[in-house]
């Protein structure tokens, strides 16, 4: 009875044409990025000086860097809410300076100008420092929103329509304020991890923003703000969860509209 040929295993066939060891490393940092607990979700956006008529503080916004990091414990999506990572510190650095972001106590961190940050249009560095090897990523900045809009608009009028199906940008932030009462009228902002994580996500390609009655006011000075977005490739987070953390970075321009009788 002859004994049977024994075949190598094919991963030892395969192994030397993908690369050998560089390949196995390139997969094990693919399967421990999916294992990692460390869940950082968030978005950075350069606020440009806006005209003259148009007061940022109504927007919610100042002239810099301004951003939101949400971190958790978690390998599932439903823990994201569920495990926030409380009282860590986390650090951006650009340009020669580094700051701290503000704790907001469940697990986001916030980081408003004015700050040392400001005027900075280099990429920057987001990590969590409080301990060993904490998720970092790095952030770049596209070019701002470059669009134009009507400087006047009455109830009857033709929608104001931010043009974002074909922009270069992943995801947008638009805000609507009344500048005269100093009142936010209409923002798809998230509020929460959950939010920001579906929002930044997204589920293709973006859709035009149609403004109208019920996000523009009459009798009034608006102010309209548009942040344009661009998602961070996973080859700029280091220990983080890739399936889970995602990050954009952008920049935010502000347009006046008259609505005032005229």
């Amino acid at each position: 009875m002859s004994t049977p040929t024994r075949r190598p295993p094919l991963a030892l066939l395969v192994l030397p044409m993908l690369g050998g060891c560089a390949w196995f490393d390139g997969v094990k940092e693919d399967v421990d990025g999916l294992l990692d607990p460390d869940v950082i979700v968030g978005l950075f956006t350069i606020v440009e000086p806006p005209p003259a008529q148009v007061d940022l503080s109504a927007l919610g916004l100042g002239i810099g860097m301004a951003g939101t990091v949400f971190l958790a414990d978690a390998r599932n999506l439903s823990a994201l809410e569920e495990s926030p990572v409380i009282g860590a510190t986390v650090e951006v650095t650009g340009c020669g300076a580094t700051v701290t972001l503000r704790d907001e106590g469940n697990g986001a961190y916030t980081l408003l100008p004015p700050t040392a940050l400001d005027g900075c249009e280099q990429p920057i560095l987001v990590e969590r420092t409080d301990v060993d090897d904490g998720p970092s990523a790095t952030i770049a900045f596209p070019a701002a929103p470059d669009f134009t809009f009507p400087t006047s608009w009455r109830p009857g009028d033709a929608d104001v329509v931010v043009p974002l199906a074909g922009s270069p940008f992943d995801s947008a932030l638009v805000i609507t304020a009344d500048l005269v009462a100093g009142e936010i009228v209409y923002s798809n902002e998230p509020q929460d991890v959950l939010e920001t994580y579906n929002f930044l996500m997204g589920t293709g390609a973006l859709d035009d923003i149609a403004l109208g009655d019920g996000e523009l006011r009459a009798d009034t000075l608006m102010g309209l703000g548009v942040s344009g977005l661009v998602k961070m490739p996973n080859s700029d987070l280091y220990g983080a969860n890739t399936a889970l953390s995602i990050l954009h970075g952008g920049r935010t321009r502000a347009w006046p509209i008259q609505t005032f009788p005229f």
